[in-house]
């Protein structure tokens, strides 16, 4: 048997179809849930972050 007869198919996690900052405005706006899934934090934290890194001189990469 071959490796590939024991390999499941590939399922894509990430398939949203936002890149991008339409993607990050779906997850601040969205469901608590799902930004504290993919950021690893409530989406006030992540907007305070955001700000603090404003302040510090960084920009939007867009």
């Amino acid at each position: 048997m071959t490796l590939s007869r024991l390999s499941k198919p590939i399922k894509r996690v990430h398939d949203s179809v936002f890149t991008g900052e339409m993607w990050i405005d779906e997850l601040v706006e969205g469901h608590p849930r799902r930004m504290r899934e993919s950021m690893g934090m409530a989406s006030h934290v992540f907007q305070n972050l955001v700000k603090e890194m404003r302040k510090a001189g960084l920009r939007d990469s867009c």
